[in-house]
């Protein structure tokens, strides 16, 4: 099991980059964060120092992507395989077209 992160944490990217934006105009900070990446341990945005052109940060990031959209689907096809289950086990009478 993943630890908690203590980073302030963002429910989206948007949040995230309005606050990144605050902080460029205002902070009095020597290091000022550069970006903002979605963390795979709480699933939440968090900022960072890390310059976002790199590309090693980006195909980072990308990988997270992937796998919320897995994660995504996955819930999709636990609800469909769930239906499908209730379905077959409701009685055949029901299931059968009436015949006129």
């Amino acid at each position: 099991m993943c630890q908690p992160c203590k980073k302030t944490k963002f429910a989206n990217e948007s949040d995230a980059l309005f606050y990144l934006d605050k902080l460029n105009k205002t902070s009095k900070r020597r290091v000022i964060p550069q970006g903002v990446y979605l963390c795979e341990s709480c699933h939440c945005w968090h900022l960072t120092h890390w310059n976002m052109n790199d590309e090693l940060f980006k195909s980072k990031e990308e990988v997270l992507r992937l796998k919320q959209v897995i994660k995504q689907r996955d819930d999709t096809i636990k609800v469909l395989n769930k239906a499908i289950i209730e379905f077959r086990i409701q009685p055949a009478a029901r299931r059968k077209p009436k015949k006129r």
